[in-house]
């Protein structure tokens, strides 16, 4: 079984009835992963050497983790799996990113778009998250 820790606290809704997604250093079988982009607008010129690309500014950002909690066995696993499940929130709201340094990234306009859940080995569950926001800027610097 290859657990990590969380190097990274996710924090959904920020000041505004918070809820704690991932803190530091909680089990997961997977470590949090970010990956963004914009839209692009590719223009063919003719006769052309090449195109131009374009950015049309529609930043996507998507975060993904898989927590991992014990529990006394395979059907508490699977229970404490389908809990995280349903308890994942299902609005629309910002996410704060922040690093042990004191390093804080907002996404911002997030909204959970799958929660995948199940066990892993024996009595470990897999409580999966994947988030989709538009921008992410950073929001505060380290200490």
């Amino acid at each position: 079984m290859d657990l990590t820790e969380s190097s990274i606290k996710l924090t959904w809704a920020p000041g505004e009835g918070e809820i704690v997604l991932v803190d530091l250093g909680d089990p997961m079988w997977e470590e949090v992963t970010i990956d963004g982009g914009q839209d692009i607008e590719e223009q063919a010129r003719y006769r052309a050497a090449g195109i131009i690309a374009q950015p049309r500014w529609n930043e996507r950002t998507s975060i993904r983790f898989v927590l991992a909690r014990e529990t006394a066995g395979p059907a508490e696993a699977l229970e404490a799996a389908l809990d995280a499940a349903t308890a994942w929130p299902r609005g629309r709201a910002d996410v704060l990113l922040e690093l042990a340094n004191g390093k804080a990234w907002t996404v911002y306009n997030a909204a959970c778009r799958s929660w995948p859940a199940g066990t892993g080995e024996e009595h470990i569950s897999r409580e999966g998250l994947e988030i989709i926001g538009g921008e992410i800027v950073q929001t505060a610097d380290a200490e």
